[in-house]
């Protein structure tokens, strides 16, 4: 290609990107992640001034009864303190692509081989040497395909390691390395301008080391019983796309663009961790590149269409976030920074702890029947219920504008929504803080792989009955901690409202009863959690009992009539239909304001 065409083609790229570009949302964004600096500030101070009033009422109650301020009958009311503690808020104009094979069937009609390109490589990555024999069939029609292995699994690596083979294959081939290397999981399929919105970046921005899209799934089934993109669309959606605005945003494993001499000059995709994308953003960054996440859908995958597969998933992306963190603190990255690591190791662990005490904590204060906080007097009680309103606005508010920056797909307190995945991460969090102890029990220090949780099934079958599916589920799945939190929740709101109906039978007076009923199950803040613990507790059986059968891959694709390419159907693109809707949060944004209109007039 002449230099003359060579750029005009990157003229026309650029026009295409500014054409499609929605200027005015790009715009909006902006102010709504000034105002989210705003929003946090106000939950940071709502928050540390409602614990610390917490706090004192606290010891206050415990003074004037004469015990211990840490005693038995003050655990519950402490245990919800931390809780509520936790949860604060090239000169060539080529382009070389790889497909990652991680054991998805390869679909010969793949989006990639009609990517709007000029002069494009396409080299596909097998890991497993199992689809050469669907790849040769295709070479005639397509001469720019490729294709490369590491022979069988290696034990090390994983996609890291098969992607910087695909480099040094690349370099290989007559012409040598080119400028421009992209890459996606083989269960992806692009836009056909996918590469042609990708490459502007680069151009614009010589120290642009590399762009990535948002990763969009196309099976998803309108009411999602798992919510399976909840967590995933709250970490790209939202906090990526944040981070981006002050050049700090990590990219995505897939649909990537990058510049091969900015990949060069870190000695490649990093190996150290199964979180190769988001280390090797921070290897280009600490290298003075630049990294761009880009909130255009560009890319269309599979999510996991089986509890089970769900299940692998979760423990896969907390084994790499975990992973991630390793990496960072335990390698030159740290510089020997002993802040940052234990700044990085608090984060993490924070986290975990967090949803441990929530969804494990929570039940049993449930079942204990004692009371949820304490306080000496009656008007310190109404400026905890003022202060927990405020900061119950704060925090909400703040999850409004993250939640309308992600269209609405999270909800605006989107960490409650997936407690249920609380027991999911018992295994990561073992073998990253006690890995002798899981070297004794499992025999080995055991590491969750790279893998396919897309078709990973098991015995789990929609057609059967649905009893039979959840005594499947019991066997397979994590299900026994939610049975614990089930029943304990369960017993303790029983327990609860026999005392309740008790106290109205003795006539103790309305005063007392309301008294009884907000500072026990009925406390607000208490009540928001406990009933976040039970819904996520139900997700799991309802799943098992209710859910539809799952609809054939085919149905949301639809194939070119010509050259037989699978494209996702307008409707499976459309993802208006995962709005949240956010029952829960009305629900006790009107009992706050009932409890606190009948505490100032009692």
């Amino acid at each position: 290609m002449s230099q003359v065409n060579k750029m005009q083609h990157y003229e026309d790229c650029i026009e295409v990107a500014e054409t499609k570009s929605e200027e005015s949302s790009r715009l909006a964004k902006v102010k709504v992640f000034n105002w989210q600096a705003r929003t946090a500030a106000a939950c940071l101070l709502a928050r540390a001034s409602l614990l610390y009033y917490y706090a004192r009422c606290m010891i206050a109650a415990q003074r004037a009864t004469s015990l211990p301020v840490l005693g038995a009958s003050n655990i519950v009311a402490w245990l919800l303190f931390l809780v509520e503690t936790l949860f604060t808020r090239s000169t060539h104009n080529i382009s070389n692509q790889y497909s990652s094979d991680q054991r998805h069937d390869f679909d010969p009609g793949s989006g990639l081989l009609e990517t709007m390109y000029p002069r494009l490589i396409v080299v596909v990555l097998d890991d497993s040497a199992s689809i050469s024999e669907h790849i040769e069939p295709l070479k005639p029609q397509f001469p720019n395909l490729f294709y490369s292995t590491r022979g069988p699994r290696e034990p090390l690596w994983h996609k890291a390691g098969n992607i910087n083979h695909g480099l040094s294959y690349v370099a290989s081939l007559s012409g040598g390395p080119n400028e421009f290397v992209a890459g996606l999981d083989v269960d992806m399929i692009p836009e056909k301008d996918w590469l042609r919105r990708l490459v502007p970046h680069l151009l614009q921005d010589a120290k642009m080391g590399l762009a990535s899209p948002n990763q969009r799934f196309y099976n998803v089934p309108r009411g999602d019983s798992l919510g399976q993109l909840l967590q995933f669309d709250q970490l790209m959606m939202v906090r990526q796309i944040r981070k981006d605005f002050d050049d700090t945003g990590l990219g995505g494993g897939t649909g990537w663009l990058a510049r091969r001499s900015a990949i060069d000059s870190i000695g490649g995709f990093a190996a150290d961790s199964i979180a190769e994308d988001f280390l090797t953003c921070v290897d280009l960054m600490e290298a003075g590149w630049n990294v761009a996440v880009l909130d255009e859908n560009l890319q269309w995958g599979l999510a996991p269409d089986s509890f089970n597969g769900h299940s692998k998933q979760i423990q896969r992306w907390s084994s790499a976030m975990l992973s991630f963190y390793k990496a960072l603190t335990g390698s030159a990255r740290a510089k020997d920074l002993l802040a940052f690591k234990l700044l990085a190791e608090f984060s993490i662990a924070t986290y975990f702890v967090g949803m441990f005490c929530c969804y494990f904590g929570l039940p049993l204060m449930v079942l204990s029947g004692q009371p949820m906080v304490k306080y000496a007097d009656h008007h310190q009680l109404q400026r905890l219920l003022t202060l927990s309103f405020i900061d119950f606005v704060a925090q909400s508010l703040h999850g409004f504008l993250e939640s309308w920056t992600a269209d609405f797909n999270i909800y605006c307190w989107h960490e409650p929504s997936h407690l249920w995945h609380a027991p999911l991460y018992i295994g990561p969090a073992m073998r990253r803080w006690f890995p002798g102890l899981c070297k004794l029990v499992v025999g080995k220090n055991s590491v969750l792989l790279p893998g396919n949780s897309v078709a990973n099934r098991s015995s789990e079958d929609e057609h059967t009955a649905p009893w039979s599916r959840l005594k499947v589920l019991l066997a397979e799945s994590y299900m026994g901690p939610h049975v614990f939190v089930l029943y304990s929740c369960i017993a303790g709101l029983v327990a609860f409202f026999l005392e309740v109906w008790k106290q109205q039978q003795h006539q103790d007076g309305s005063e007392n009863l309301f008294r009884y009923i907000i500072t026990h199950l009925g406390w607000p803040p208490a009540l928001f959690f406990w009933t976040s613990v039970l819904a996520n507790a139900l997700v799991p059986f309802y799943y098992a009992l209710f859910i539809r059968p799952r609809t054939p891959r085919e149905k949301f694709l639809v194939r070119d009539s010509k050259s037989h390419v699978a494209y996702p159907t307008a409707q499976a693109k459309d993802q208006t239909h995962r709005r949240v809707k956010e029952w829960h949060l009305c629900f006790i944004t009107i009992y706050y304001v009932f409890v606190i209109v009948v505490s100032w007039w009692l």
